[in-house]
């Protein structure tokens, strides 16, 4: 019991982390369209 307690925490944390990874590329490639979209001012 005691393992599948201690296997639990680390699956969550990595979900999570690929979870944020792929919003922060996401929101890196909706930024750079925004930049190209916009001129330079």
């Amino acid at each position: 019991p005691s393992e599948s307690k201690s296997h639990l925490p680390s699956n969550l944390g990595f979900d999570f982390f690929s979870l944020a990874e792929s919003k922060a590329s996401r929101v890196k490639r909706l930024t750079k369209q925004l930049n190209a979209l916009l001129p330079e001012s």
